[in-house]
């Protein structure tokens, strides 16, 4: 902070370069913390220790005029021996690292560092794209949709234009098809506790669409139970709500990471954050969901593979609709949250969408709580 404070935008002025009132906090925190003539490897410092600013379509970036610009470790042109650790190594014990690459384009024939150019953007335009959130043509399986939040998140992803397999055990799944454009859904009937679930539904998409580029994990059941706990219960949940899961996400993540990527979105829920009384063993599911969900996430990053978890809290669907309709519980759930209400299904599509576009490129190993303030509610 008292680096970002001292920071005097006239030393860039003085050098002729503007910076734009809309500059990103980050760029501004990227020159405050260069100290007094130390700075990335390729900039030009002095005195003040402020990187010089290079503007292209309207984005400043840091770059050098007079000098070949080093290139971070791998990303070395010819000729070029240096690599950013020169210059990290060099810094002393409480100063921290530029947070900077190099850009794919040459300003004047001089590489400059790119930081504000999109995810994979091989163009060195600094704006993001216009459409970030858009899915479609993206192949999107949603399981557990044919009903509640799976039915109308699939319902979003085709009015948004995805091309969207329908999977669950109900019968009715086979009306609700009929009613889409048969050219952009696919319906599979499938019971999650099978063991052979997941893998067919993969291979049946990318039979009918080439390839898996989303996966909506939702399928779930719940049988309460207070104590004494039975095996009948805990087994048959687990392997529904957890082992389907699992099963259903390595299948997809395996073709993800064959075709170039993909997004993988669990739905768990606050139960599996805070303790719900009478049902543990969903409670257990859901929180090991959330885990399954940072592990795969570890394991296939590398591989443009991202998973992440929605958590919502009490959303109106058959699942919840007893409490609901009971109109002590139902108020008693609504004071539980800052809203002062229920979820809607719908409500959960936007959070579907965030996390299965682009503008979430960078977001892998999350859990997303959409549950009206409940989790962060005090008093």
């Amino acid at each position: 902070t008292a680096s970002f404070q001292a920071l005097d935008l006239e030393v860039v002025r003085r050098r002729g370069h503007v910076v734009p009132a809309a500059l990103p906090l980050l760029v501004l925190t990227l020159v405050a913390r260069s100290a007094p003539g130390v700075g990335p490897p390729g900039g030009r410092t002095g005195d003040d220790g402020i990187e010089t600013l290079v503007e292209q379509d309207g984005c400043p970036r840091f770059g050098r005029s007079q000098h070949t610009a080093h290139l971070p470790p791998g990303q070395a042109k010819a000729g070029n021996h240096h690599d950013n650790n020169d210059w990290n190594n060099s810094r002393t014990h409480d100063q921290e690292p530029f947070i900077i690459r190099a850009a794919r384009f040459d300003c004047q024939g001089v590489t400059a560092y790119d930081v504000c150019s999109p995810p994979h953007s091989h163009t060195g335009n600094c704006s993001m794209p216009a459409d970030l959130f858009d899915v479609s043509e993206k192949v999107v399986i949603i399981t557990g949709a044919s009903r509640g939040i799976g039915r109308a998140v699939a319902e979003g992803f085709l009015d948004h234009g995805a091309r969207v397999v329908l999977s669950a055990r109900s019968e009715s799944l086979t009306e609700q098809v009929a009613a889409y454009d048969a050219d952009r859904v696919l319906e599979v009937r499938a019971d999650m506790a099978d063991p052979d679930a997941g893998q067919r539904i993969v291979e049946k998409t990318v039979e009918a669409f080439g390839r898996v580029d989303v996966l909506v994990n939702n399928a779930a059941i719940t049988l309460p139970g207070a104590p004494p706990y039975d095996d009948a219960t805990w087994n048959t949940t687990l392997d529904v709500n957890l082992s389907g899961a699992f099963r259903m996400a390595r299948a997809a993540a395996t073709a993800m990471a064959e075709t170039g990527g993909g997004s993988i979105i669990h739905i768990a829920s606050i139960a599996g954050i805070v303790a719900m009384p009478g049902n543990p063993s969903y409670s257990a599911a859901k929180a090991g969901l959330r885990h399954l969900s940072k592990a795969m996430a570890n394991d296939f990053a590398t591989r443009d593979v991202r998973v992440n978890t929605i958590c919502p809290g009490y959303i109106v669907t058959d699942m919840t609709r007893a409490s609901f309709l009971d109109p002590q519980r139902q108020a008693e759930r609504s004071a539980r949250t800052m809203m002062g209400r229920w979820g809607q299904p719908e409500e959960l599509l936007g959070p579907c969408l965030f996390l299965a576009s682009d503008a979430s490129s960078y977001v892998t190993g999350i859990d997303l709580v959409v549950d009206g303030g409940w989790t962060g509610k005090g008093m």
